[in-house]
């Protein structure tokens, strides 16, 4: 079994690699990036989520969250990887907005990419004995990324996993550090320029 994962293995990375020709003169070129091609890449990622909670009669959370994270990254095609910027807004409710900002470094193998994160976070709440709480941020994505109307859109379909660590509030340093760490679908549409 492991000698025909290793053929299979090695078919792929030719296939990367190589330039394919079939009859009659036609022939398709491997790309690194799902058929985007080198360029500036700028796409917008959407998750939303409600909670609803009971016990007995008893509410226990009632609202929701969007997601909201828009990057601006270059393709490099030929180097299998992508380098960028990232930001996002996440709204909690009425209570709570996230504001994330990083860097994007992205290892790309035909349409599938892993995007790593690191970047820092701020958040606001109302209504709390505290206003405002920062930190460090990192997150994992790992999807596929596909063409639309031959190369201009594009469409991310991916595994986002990120980690927040909160250091500060209001300006102090927190005794204890509070880490949270989530995983989540994310859905991607962009346009390659």
């Amino acid at each position: 079994m492991f000698k025909h994962l290793l053929s299979g293995f090695a078919i792929v990375v030719s296939l990367l690699f190589t330039q394919t020709t079939f009859g009659q003169g036609v022939s398709v070129e491997a790309s690194a990036s799902g058929g985007v091609s080198d360029g500036v890449l700028v796409s917008s990622h959407v998750f939303f989520y409600s909670d609803k909670s009971a016990l007995g009669d008893d509410t226990l959370k009632d609202g929701g969250a969007m997601f909201n994270r828009f990057d601006l990254q270059w393709n490099f095609q030929s180097y299998f990887s992508g380098i960028g910027l990232f930001y996002e807004q996440d709204k909690f409710g009425k209570s709570q907005s996230d504001t994330i900002t990083g860097l994007i470094v992205e290892l790309v193998a035909g349409s599938f990419f892993l995007k790593i994160m690191p970047g820092a976070i701020q958040q606001e709440f109302t209504g709390r004995s505290f206003t405002k709480r920062s930190g460090d941020y990192l997150a994992y994505e790992a999807g596929i990324r596909g063409d639309l109307y031959g190369g201009f859109l594009f469409y991310e379909v991916a595994l986002h996993r990120r980690t927040q660590t909160i250091s500060q509030e209001d300006g102090r340093k927190m005794l204890d550090k509070y880490t949270k760490t989530e995983t989540m679908p994310m859905l991607g549409l962009g346009v390659s320029i």
